[in-house]
């Protein structure tokens, strides 16, 4: 369990209630114990705990409404997570507004440079507001970083049409046929257009 409890933090974890299933265990029985034990004292400590902590559950369940509400929280108590702020780049991206997504991007791209997923996001989001100069320019950094993602290569084989770039939109085609043969046929089709 070491290796994942995150006392000594090896990733950056947006959401980490999860690695205090295993130790609340302990904390369960405690409280079971005391209640056998049945002496009043005993019942009323388990009884405000359990209250107590239902509290902070429900107060917690606020984080949790909407993305903007959750990776706000996260970004809040740790502006320095790299995948909150790319995480919300994703919220804005969803509701359209893709000019705070790209804010976002950067800011998770500024935090880890070496972050793909935020390089392809902000990619994308500069694909869809027409910015295919920016587009290329984010999705080459992608692929560079992460050269397994189909995505980006027919993303980025997109975008260099959009330029009238056709041999650089051939060039990811390549790429892509062995990672994703689907999705380098739809690149294709649209070369051909």
């Amino acid at each position: 369990m070491l290796p994942v409890s995150n006392l000594v933090p090896l990733q950056d974890v947006l959401v980490a209630e999860r690695f205090m299933y295993f130790p609340v265990i302990g904390f369960c029985v405690l409280l079971a114990m005391l209640i056998v034990r049945g002496k009043k004292i005993d019942i009323i400590l388990v009884s405000v705990l359990i209250g107590f902590y239902g509290c902070l559950s429900i107060n917690r369940n606020r984080d949790w409404k909407d993305g903007f509400a959750l990776f706000g929280k996260t970004i809040k108590v740790n502006p320095e997570s790299f995948k909150a702020h790319d995480s919300m780049g994703v919220v804005w991206g969803g509701l359209g507004d893709y000019e705070k997504a790209i804010e976002s991007f950067k800011e998770a791209i500024r935090i880890n440079p070496g972050y793909a997923l935020a390089h392809y996001n902000i990619g994308v989001a500069y694909f869809k507001l027409g910015r295919y100069d920016n587009s290329i320019e984010s999705l080459k950094q992608s692929v560079i970083l992460y050269s397994g993602d189909a995505e980006a290569y027919y993303i980025l084989g997109l975008s260099y049409l959009k330029t009238g770039e056709e041999s650089s939109a051939i060039s990811q085609y390549e790429f892509l046929k062995p990672l994703n043969p689907a999705l380098a046929d739809k690149l294709f089709s649209q070369i051909k257009k």
